[in-house]
């Protein structure tokens, strides 16, 4: 009777730690899904095309609650080259840089409270490849 009782109290005991693990880990995620905030993994960059010496690129940013946002981009001296302040739903903006040898441009899109910044850092790097094979034919 005394390990029954036991099993019993063990499977309960199972159930609900298995419960409250799952509530645990669920939790954040749910509430990271029903309250996004701008730069806060809702920002994509996306190269869209390179058309004779200019790069060109994409930024959306999803930003639901319409809180205001602030989008910086910079230059491989760190000097800031552009800076906008929006609060779009569905943000989107084409950027265009001329391309030259190992440039870096770094954009920052940071929520109007300052403490959430999500960054991305590009780097380009143009090469000429010059290739010599030598294969023997006979």
């Amino acid at each position: 009777m005394m390990r029954v009782v036991s099993a019993n109290l063990a499977s309960k005991f199972f159930k609900a730690s298995a419960v409250a693990l799952m509530l645990t880990v669920a939790a954040p995620a749910i509430y990271a899904a029903e309250n996004p905030d701008p730069g806060v993994k809702n920002a994509v960059i996306n190269h869209v095309a390179t058309t004779g010496d200019n790069l060109l690129f994409e930024v959306k940013v999803a930003n639901e609650s319409g809180e205001k946002f602030t989008l910086v981009i910079k230059d491989n001296t760190g000097t800031t080259i552009y800076r906008g302040v929006y609060s779009d739903k569905n943000f989107a903006k084409k950027f265009q840089f001329p391309k030259g040898e190992n440039d870096k441009v770094v954009f920052v899109v940071k929520s109007a409270s300052g403490n959430k910044t999500e960054s991305f850092e590009i780097n380009s790097n143009t090469r000429l490849v010059e290739e010599v094979i030598v294969k023997r034919v006979n």
